[in-house]
């Protein structure tokens, strides 16, 4: 459990910290979209300050089931989006953090089921921890 919750803490906490450095270009390519050019400056605030909130959320220990619920629809989303741009876009740009963006789509969109088979995983293992069980009355 602890390397899953090291894996995405490091994750989205690398992926927010490089869309903040580099906002943007982050907001830029964005505003190119098909999918969120409409929703492009929300997005860009938003994505980073998300994925920040879900590093701190995994990093505590009484928190740490609603982040790794949270890395399952944050990794979901990342994931389905990267799938509709490259099947049924005309424009297909990286946003994620300079290390990602090297790696092919194939190879990105298998880094993401990845991550989010990892964070599934987080989450069956926590929600079998006695420690998280609610006491019945």
């Amino acid at each position: 459990m602890e390397v899953i919750g090291i894996l995405l803490i490091g994750l989205f906490g690398l992926t927010a910290f490089d869309k903040a450095i580099r906002f943007e270009r982050f907001y830029s390519e964005l505003g190119k979209s098909p999918f969120l050019m409409n929703y492009a400056f929300i997005t860009a605030i938003g994505t980073p300050l998300v994925e920040l909130a879900v590093a701190v959320v995994l990093s505590i220990d009484k928190t740490r089931l609603k982040g790794l619920y949270a890395s399952v629809f944050l990794m979901s989303l990342f994931t389905a989006y990267i799938y509709m741009l490259v099947n049924f876009s005309y424009f297909t740009s990286c946003l994620c953090s300079a290390a990602i963006e090297s790696l092919s789509w194939q190879q990105h969109l298998i880094f993401n089921i990845v991550f989010l088979v990892l964070a599934i995983i987080g989450v069956l293992i926590e929600e079998t921890n006695p420690q998280n069980q609610i006491p019945k009355s």
